[in-house]
């Protein structure tokens, strides 16, 4: 009997355990709906997206097809404003595709009723602005075939437009083409891999570099398959394979993808109309789990309406219902859920390792466990997007991102913290020895948190690593892996939470690791927190953005070693061309800069550059930046900056007053001297002759600190002649 009990109570406790430090698993992505505001009129065959707070919708069909683009706003608690109309397209349609890459919106193929029903290839774009307008309608190169109930989604930099419908029936061809970077299509390309069969009225979504194809129609053939397929970086397709079957078929139901899971939305069975939601969790390689049934339904059965997500919301507008057009407009918030692995950085598997050189700094606690929340998270977003193994083979894991690191010239920075965009060149390294990774590298963005960012981000699966000010002066990281009503899921490589809501209003930033085919260009720029640090281009517009990076806190508790923030200058994706940078302080104080050249494949050179800066005394450089060659980096030093420089050490007793009237005499001479044509030689040896007093009066009148100064200053200016 005690053995039973003991059995009993072993049981409850590590029942008990899961659910205390286990992730909370928030199985249904999606809430109960509710009704907005209704839409103008009875409509289907439409297409819908958002752009900021706006939803909106592109023509469709009733009893007639429409051309007006009508628009409404999102509240914080997802309810709508009044639709309002804000646009045409060039012709009324209904049955097209929507595309949709940032806030440009693609609309191709579908059909115009002129008595029959008249099949388009035509492809329009708009832009809409953050305010919601509008403006106007390019057309594209049309498509090569007239179409209408295919799927198209963005890939990259590219278009893709599968199957569809005319006169001659299904088809299973697809066509992509390029997204030149005014928005422009290039010519477009028959893939040489078709659908598994001729299909209309079915779903299409990207994921992780995978094309997934959800149900649709072969003639009267109604399918509950699904297939993938993934997209090479030229733009290919690899061969479609079957992936988990839904329970039944769906025809023009509302497929759309949130974060790591497949959804389908109401739609029609060959026999019914369906209120039904059915979801699905994506592996990384873009096959599917079972197929389950979610517990909150439509509010009534719908087919060929339009679906589209807005902060935190699905919105499901209009429709064919079993009572005929509808005008109901459907809202529901949506749990993100995004299948990233949980490390933790206190692993024994790697938790003892020294981080960095954290020994010189910290020897008490230079330990991964200490200070390896930022690495530990990276660990966890690479091996979600299928990068699992290191170049050399071993897996790619806090300890093996740690050795990795320490062995390259860009690794880590100064005060500890960690060099995201040498991890960039890395995921491009380890590409070929991890198969399931179908994209070049992971393009690093680092810019200020956004909850609607993080949101966006989120729905299209990257989940982004954020930094919390644990204090003035030291960070933490962690990843956000999905949404769980108004808060957000992390996965905390030291601390046992959940929930963002934990950290407050301490999330300061973001590093959003987003696969990519194209560059890995980057202009990098550290220096210490109380230096600042501007960019302008050529044209003298200032560039980039800075962020103040502390050390990792040392989440151990153990110690707090001297280790101070730093200003961090980032550029992404710069062009080829001149820069000027300039370093500036309120304060004198010497100044350590090092600047980060990174080329298109995340190749980087590295200058080091130390001196003197205050008030009126800032320091210059020309950066003659280049993507594909080495760059030229050039302190600018004028006799000006010189004067400055003296007085400004001697205001701190760095040289003495014998030494600074002298060269303040000498240089004032030497700047009269190197103007003139006949005089430069005069002043050249004024130059050199500083040089040496300052050398001999090294240490009596001259400290070692101004001798270094002065001397750089010296040596570039006799460059300059």
């Amino acid at each position: 009997m005690r053995k039973l009990k003991n059995l009993v109570l072993g049981f409850i406790l590590s029942v008990l355990f899961f659910l205390l430090y286990t992730q909370p698993i928030f199985a249904d992505p999606i809430g109960t709906w509710m009704n907005a505001t209704n839409f103008p009129v009875n409509i289907a065959s439409h297409t819908s997206t958002s752009v900021g707070n706006n939803i909106f919708v592109f023509g469709g069909a009733n009893f007639d097809d429409f051309s007006e683009v009508y628009s409404a706003s999102q509240n914080p608690d997802g309810s709508i404003t009044t639709w309002g109309s804000i646009s045409n397209l060039p012709e009324t349609r209904y049955w097209s595709v929507l595309a949709k890459k940032d806030n440009r919106v693609y609309i191709l193929g579908g059909t115009m009723w002129t008595g029959v029903a008249n099949y388009k290839n035509n492809v329009y774009s708009a832009m809409i602005q953050m305010d919601g307008s509008l403006p106007s309608w390019q057309t594209m190169l049309p498509l090569p075939n007239t179409r209408a109930l295919g799927a198209g989604v963005i890939v990259g930099n590219r278009i893709y437009y599968a199957g569809g419908f005319n006169n001659s029936g299904e088809h299973n061809e697809i066509y992509y083409a390029d997204i030149n970077p005014d928005g422009t299509l290039g010519s477009w390309t028959t893939s040489a891999v078709s659908l598994p069969e001729p299909l209309s009225g079915f779903g299409m979504v990207e994921y992780n570099n995978n094309l997934i194809i959800v149900g649709g129609s072969n003639g009267s053939v109604y399918r509950n398959k699904t297939y993938k397929a993934s997209v090479n970086s030229d733009g290919s397709l690899s061969t479609f394979t079957e992936t988990a079957v839904l329970p039944e078929p769906v025809y023009r139901s509302g497929v759309i993808r949130i974060g790591s899971t497949l959804v389908s939305i109401g739609g029609y069975t060959g026999i019914n109309t369906l209120d039904k939601i059915y979801y699905a969790t994506i592996n990384s390689d873009g096959t599917i789990e079972p197929w389950q049934l979610s517990g909150n339904h439509i509010p009534q059965p719908v087919c060929c309406g339009a679906i589209a997500y807005s902060n935190g919301f699905l919105y499901l507008t209009g429709g064919f219902g079993t009572s005929g057009y509808l005008d109901t407009v459907y809202y529901a918030p949506v749990n993100t859920i995004l299948n990233v692995p949980l490390l933790k950085q206190t692993d024994p598997d790697w938790g003892e390792e020294i981080y960095d050189s954290a020994n010189l700094w910290d020897p008490l606690s230079p330990t991964i466990s200490a200070y390896g929340c930022a690495i530990t998270s990276a660990a966890m977003v690479f091996n979600y997007y299928g990068l699992n193994t290191m170049p050399d083979g071993e897996p790619l894991n806090p300890k093996t991102l740690n050795d990795w690191l320490s062995d390259q010239q860009d690794k880590f920075f100064r005060n500890g913290s960690t060099n995201w965009a040498a991890l960039s060149r890395l995921s491009k390294i380890t590409k070929s020895v991890n198969p399931n990774f179908t994209h070049d590298a992971l393009d690093i963005t680092v810019s200020t948190y956004s909850k609607n960012l993080l949101l966006q981000d989120l729905m299209n699966g990257i989940p982004d690593i954020l930094q919390a000010k644990m204090t003035s002066d030291r960070d933490h990281f962690f990843v956000a892996r999905g949404t769980s009503g108004e808060d957000i899921l992390i996965n905390d490589p030291f601390e046992d939470e959940s929930l963002l809501s934990f950290y407050g209003d301490k999330t300061k930033s973001m590093r959003r690791y987003i696969p990519t085919n194209t560059d890995l260009s980057y202009i990098i720029l550290v220096v210490d927190k109380d230096i600042n640090v501007s960019v302008s281009s050529s044209s003298g517009e200032l560039v980039g953005e800075v962020f103040i990076e502390g050390p990792i806190e040392n989440d151990l508790g153990t110690s707090e070693p001297e280790v101070f923030p730093l200003n961090i200058f980032y550029l992404k994706q710069p062009e080829s061309t001149n820069y000027k940078v300039q370093l500036s302080s309120s304060s004198n104080t010497n100044y350590d800069l090092d600047a980060y050249f990174y080329d298109v494949e995340g190749n980087v050179q590295i200058e080091h550059v130390s001196g003197f800066i205050g008030p009126g005394a800032s320091a210059e450089f020309d950066l003659d930046y280049s993507q594909d060659e080495p760059s030229a980096f050039i302190e600018v030093v004028t006799f000006e900056g010189l004067i400055n420089d003296i007085k400004s050490l001697h205001s701190l007793n760095e040289i003495n007053f014998k030494n600074y009237w002298s060269l303040l005499w000498q240089t004032r001479s030497a700047k009269l001297f190197s103007v003139g044509k006949f005089t430069k030689r005069g002043a050249v040896n004024i130059l050199k002759s500083m040089d040496k007093q300052i050398f001999r009066a090294k240490g009596h009148g001259v400290s070692d600190n101004a001798y270094n100064i002065l001397h750089n200053d010296i040596q570039v200016l006799l460059s300059s002649f």
